[in-house]
């Protein structure tokens, strides 16, 4: 397979369902946000040692995939993400919630361990992916469960990473 064509030289990329768009748009913002919020989620699997967690963020990585797809196609096809994939994340969010002993009232410093710092870089990550999100939900152009699954995703690796730094 060739990868290099020269097709996007002139700052045009192909989207799927046929067209071409320019590279700067919101739908390809978006779509690279998720890219870079999946390479994240996978420096902070490769530093966690915990499979239970290690698990979670493969499913995570996975569904990005589904959420990627929605973003590219826009909000007149058929969804690929749906409620099911924010409640495994709800659920997830209330066990790593009643596993801290406590609920800090301060600011967190990331950077205890590599694994708490990747955490928070890819809840940043994920926020800057919501609010590209929303940048196409605003235009109805999107699958509104994309911006409800990143929101949980932020509060996901918030929580994770508060609770990777007690498992210490």
């Amino acid at each position: 397979m060739k990868k290099n064509t020269g097709r996007g030289d002139k700052g045009k990329t192909d989207v799927l369902g046929g067209g071409r768009v320019f590279k700067d748009s919101a739908r390809i913002e978006a779509v690279g946000a998720l890219d870079e919020l999946n390479a994240a989620l996978g420096l902070a699997r490769a530093a966690i040692k915990q499979q239970k967690i290690k698990k979670e963020l493969e499913g995570i990585q996975k569904t990005l995939f589904l959420a990627g797809k929605d973003v590219v196609s826009g909000a007149q096809k058929k969804c690929a993400l749906d409620a099911g994939a924010t409640k495994r994340l709800e659920a997830f969010i209330a066990k790593h919630e009643a596993a801290l002993p406590h609920q800090t009232k301060q600011f967190i410093i990331p950077g205890k361990t590599t694994a708490d710092a990747f955490l928070h870089l890819a809840r940043t990550v994920a926020r800057r992916a919501e609010r590209r999100a929303v940048t196409l939900l605003r235009r109805k152009a999107v699958n509104p469960e994309v911006c409800r699954y990143l929101n949980r995703l932020s509060d996901y690796l918030f929580l994770t990473a508060l609770v990777w730094r007690e498992c210490l």
